[in-house]
């Protein structure tokens, strides 16, 4: 996505809220290395002083918490959000729902949005945000393939980069997926426009 492409997604009838932390998706196929990249781009941050957030994203169904337990029993009789407090770690369970069409952006519901979700990062530098591909959002994708057929998010004018082992022309920025310091320089340079990105809540 070049400059002028971004700009353009500010603005528009849709896009009235902003992202309240600024956030980046890292989307792309099951192996690519989104793990691997994020973890890298976790530590050239932190080493830069910045404070990360992190939010995966899953489509496979997690228990938060064990049946019988006691957080269970409140969220059993609707409590909304539940925490759970232990020495220097807490634990927050939320439930979000999925919500219709007409609800969020591209089928997510509108507590599962990006407006919602980073609501509950608040002071952080910056929020990278593994999976969520169909939500509406800046997003890197990584890929392990040559073919640029294979990109997932090729047709987005959201996506700001890919990364991968072959070099390939998406019509967005470039990086080798071992280039940490490029790929966190690039971020950081938009890290001004990202906490004025705009999304519908």
């Amino acid at each position: 996505m070049t400059d002028d492409k971004m700009i353009g997604v500010l603005g528009g009838q849709d896009a009235a809220h902003p992202i309240r932390v600024p956030c980046v998706l890292i989307v792309g196929r099951s192996g690519a290395g989104k793990t691997t990249l994020i973890e890298g781009l976790i530590d050239r941050f932190r080493e830069d002083g910045l404070a990360v957030g992190v939010l995966k994203h899953t489509s496979h169904a997690v228990l938060p918490d064990d049946v019988g337990k006691d957080t269970w029993r409140f969220r059993e009789h609707q409590a909304n959000p539940v925490g759970l407090l232990s020495g220097d770690m807490l634990t927050i369970i939320s439930r979000v729902g999925r919500g219709s069409e007409d609800e969020g952006a591209r089928g997510y519901g509108r507590r599962s949005s990006l407006h919602f979700l980073t609501s509950w990062f608040a002071g952080v530098d910056l929020l990278i945000i593994e999976g969520m591909k169909s939500a509406r959002g800046p997003k890197i994708e990584v890929t392990s393939s040559s073919a640029m057929g294979d990109l997932m998010c090729l047709q987005d004018p959201e996506l700001m980069a890919v990364v991968g082992p072959y070099k390939m022309d998406a019509g967005v920025p470039f990086f080798y997926r071992d280039d940490i310091a490029g790929i966190a320089g690039f971020i950081r340079s938009r890290l001004e426009w990202l906490r004025t990105y705009r999304v519908e809540p």
